[in-house]
């Protein structure tokens, strides 16, 4: 090894050593944190367009991958993700949260200055903080899941999530605010535009970090004696705005209003009917953890009183409180669609790492070394637990109730094929790869499409409902207005139907075959 090493630049071999130090935290926090299995939870929404892209089964042809796709980006990923293999997407859940860790590290050691053995214990703290353990720890003692709420923002959004999905390029968002931190105003607004670009909701958190960093820089030059010190902002202020202005432009481009009235019927059914958890300030402002994360975001900012990451924390509190109040005011469906409070993802879990990190600070000196060894050891505790939660769930999946059916669908579906399935039958599309009329977890988000998205999951949910002739009738409607060719229903006696073929049955599910339906 030593003379390994000797043929090794030294450079080199500090960046080999925290590229093995980077993928071994990965893999455990990823382990403790837990993934659920493709492709359930949200990534039966989020990869559909990129599985179409890659040529899977039937999906470039289905109606809504054919839609306006709103996270470009990711889709991307996915394709190419999807034609490596589907163990990619677990790899790249793990790396994200290797950056989200990394990046928490970054800031701490540049808020605290704390030493080498101080961060791995901050690194391996902040994994039992957020792992399932730790949130099992927390609902043993308290009878809640009380330990989500410090890391979750409100309105039951996130930054880390338990699938590859959009929504977890967030972590950007920490990794900006750790080059910034580091002197790296560039990268750090290359970052946070790169947050926005991966799910444009972050847009309003990057253009809060980048303003926050030209005044920041403007303060410093100010304290510094030096004259004209608020030129000083103008370098992020500006290349923040040519890196986000295009993306609001090619937002509003894609998905701005077709007719005002479709318009503003769309934006009723995302807020009102489909996210309203997410959507409307009412539905979150009185969940019993609001008061907990307001104390933790408020005292992170009590031990960053006399740094300047105090102002910058406090500027995000205001822009996201302040938009939340004026959408509240005004009841804008538009600005609840814009969520400010998603700025809360970056800034619970951000408040959680700065007090974890004075509490490890605090530590007397002769107690580290062995106190870090103990918190290592806790969190590969906390690794093993999540695994077996991880692999739990992969047999719960692979072993649900509606797997026969998935995998005769799979096997024998074939080009062409269109599937009216029950609405809440979310895995259904990526599982089989076969075109899906239309279930309630994947929506479009251009407005004319949410209305037609929003009128088949009504006619779905009809023929769900529908019994005897009722259901013949719906079938043979559904066959001819759309195309539909096979039917998906619940196996409880069925009345024939003429031009329906039952062609599979278990105990839960039936699948019958529209053949005589457009004759």
């Amino acid at each position: 090894m030593g003379a390994a090493t000797r043929l090794v630049p030294g450079g080199l071999m500090r960046r080999l050593q925290a590229i093995v130090v980077f993928l071994a935290a990965s893999a455990v926090f990823d382990l403790a944190y837990t993934q659920l299995p493709l492709y359930d939870g949200n990534s039966a929404t989020y990869l559909l367009h990129g599985l179409g892209r890659a040529g899977a089964g039937d999906l470039r042809a289905d109606w809504l991958a054919a839609t306006a796709d709103p996270f470009p980006f990711v889709s991307e990923v996915a394709r190419v993700a999807s034609r490596i293999g589907v163990g990619s997407f677990y790899v790249l859940h793990a790396l994200l949260l290797g950056c989200f860790l990394a990046s928490m590290v970054s800031i701490a050691r540049s808020v605290f200055g704390l030493d080498r053995a101080r961060l791995v214990a901050f690194g391996a703290w902040l994994i039992v903080c957020f792992s399932l353990l730790g949130r099992d720890i927390v609902r043993a003692a308290s009878g809640g899941d009380w330990g989500w709420y410090a890391q979750g923002g409100v309105a039951q959004q996130y930054l880390l999530g338990f699938v590859f999905q959009p929504s977890l390029f967030g972590v950007l968002l920490p990794a900006s605010l750790a080059a910034f931190l580091r002197g790296k105003t560039t990268a750090a607004c290359l970052l946070a535009a790169g947050a926005a670009y991966a799910h444009p909701s972050y847009g309003l958190a990057a253009i809060g970090l980048v303003a926050a960093y030209g005044f920041l820089r403007a303060v410093d030059r100010r304290a510094s004696g030096e004259p004209r010190a608020w030129r000083a902002a103008r370098g992020p202020w500006l290349l923040g705005a040519g890196l986000l202005l295009p993306l609001a432009l090619v937002v509003l481009a894609r998905f701005g209003p077709s007719d005002p009235d479709v318009f503003a019927r769309a934006q009723a059914i995302l807020v009102d009917e489909r996210i309203p958890h997410h959507a409307l300030p009412h539905r979150w402002l009185h969940a019993p953890g609001l008061a907990i994360q307001a104390a933790l975001v408020l005292a992170a900012l009590v031990v960053l009183r006399k740094h300047r990451l105090a102002l910058l924390v406090g500027g995000l509190i205001a822009l996201g409180a302040s938009l939340t109040m004026l959408q509240m005011a005004t009841g804008s469906r538009g600005l609840a669609l814009m969520f400010p409070w998603r700025i809360s993802t970056l800034l619970i879990p951000l408040s959680t790492a700065i007090l974890l990190a004075r509490f490890v600070q605090a530590w007397r000196s002769g107690w580290v070394r062995p106190l870090a060894a103990a918190s290592c050891t806790v969190a590969v505790i906390a690794a093993f637990v999540g695994a077996r939660s991880s692999l739990r769930e992969w047999n719960a999946y692979q072993s649900a109730i509606e797997v026969p059916m998935l995998r005769h669908v799979r096997e024998f579906r074939t080009p062409g094929d269109l599937y009216v399935i029950p609405v809440d039958l979310k895995r259904f599309r990526l599982d089989t790869r076969a075109r899906t009329f239309a279930d309630y977890k994947s929506h479009p988000y251009r407005d004319s499409d949410v209305v037609e998205w929003s009128a088949r999951v009504a006619l779905a949910r009809q023929l769900e409902r529908a019994t005897g002739d009722e259901r013949c009738a719906r079938l043979t409607a559904l066959s001819r207005d759309y195309g539909v060719t096979h039917a998906v229903v619940g196996a409880s006696p069925l009345i024939p139907c003429p031009g329906a073929v039952e062609i599979y049955r278990d105990r839960r599910y039936a699948v019958l075959a529209l053949v005589r339906v457009n004759e």
